[in-house]
């Protein structure tokens, strides 16, 4: 009953997500990592979603849109504070817009 948890919470701790002044970059994986590089002047929208379970635990879901080669949308699944993290993506975003 116990393992499918577990397994939830390991494969959360396997994605680490970094934004800089220039990019947001998406790492993954335990034993071989993989590393996606979104430009912040690539990205076109930041939205949050959070289910009513999620509400209730503080965590959320931060979905970005971007205009990529791949382009599309990826989701930065359960996210604690996911608010706070999308209004500091757009900062990021507005700071790399302005040099």
């Amino acid at each position: 009953v116990l393992l499918i948890p577990a397994l939830y919470h390991i494969r959360q701790r396997l994605v680490r997500y970094t934004l800089t002044d220039a990019k947001l970059a998406v790492d993954t994986g335990l034993l071989s990592r993989t590393t996606t590089n979104v430009p912040l002047g690539r990205i076109q929208d930041v939205t949050v979603r959070a289910s009513l379970l999620q509400r209730l635990i503080g965590v959320g879901d931060v979905v970005v849109d971007n205009s990529g080669a791949e382009g599309g949308t990826f989701a930065m699944k359960n996210i604690d504070a996911p608010r706070m993290h999308a209004d500091m993506l757009l900062r990021g975003m507005q700071r790399f817009h302005r040099q």
